[in-house]
């Protein structure tokens, strides 16, 4: 809801204050930034998904794709 929102702070609040966090706690994150316009932001919510041994799923996928597409970034391979 506070992704949605804009409201982040508010949303990591929340993520913080849980005592157990699943992938689609994660995955509200990422999407609440890539909604956002913060791709960066929500690139680095599945660096931080990654170091802590969390499957990234298909909802991540999809959270992540307007993030990929957009960000300022150059692919390494490219």
């Amino acid at each position: 809801m506070y992704g949605k929102c804009g409201c982040l702070v508010e949303a990591w609040r929340v993520l913080d204050e849980m005592p157990s966090r699943d992938v689609v706690s994660w995955n509200s994150m990422v999407a609440g930034y890539a909604q956002s316009g913060r791709f960066d932001d929500a690139l680095e919510v599945c660096r931080e998904m990654e170091s802590l041994r969390l499957k990234l799923d298909a909802g991540t996928m999809a959270s992540l794709l307007p993030a990929v597409t957009n960000t300022s970034r150059k692919c390494v391979v490219c």
